[in-house]
């Protein structure tokens, strides 16, 4: 079986993989809506839609890995507190 602070810890490392993830997709998406920007007035505005059409698909993208992983550990959490009703921890990670 498995420890409460070893599901805690594990739980701690896969949110922060999440974290970092999603910090490292936003920084990209920053890097390309200003590489967008600059290419105003340069570049036709075929090329300029094409990227924002590639920003655009790549932030849905990033929405949903977001709300899958919320969704997940809300369940987690969720099943967690229902079968240890007297150390519920979703409040602490959800709220």
């Amino acid at each position: 079986g498995m420890t409460e602070e070893t599901f805690l810890k594990k739980i701690d490392a896969e949110l922060t993989k999440c974290e970092n993830i999603t910090l490292e997709k936003v920084t990209e998406l920053r890097e390309k809506i200003a590489q967008a920007e600059n290419m105003i007035g340069v570049k036709s505005n075929e090329k300029v839609m094409e990227l924002a059409d590639a920003i655009a698909d790549d932030f849905l993208r990033l929405e949903k890995y977001v709300n899958i992983n919320f969704m997940g550990f809300h369940k987690i959490l969720k099943k967690h507190d229902k079968y240890l009703p007297n150390n519920p921890c979703k409040t602490f990670y959800v709220s």
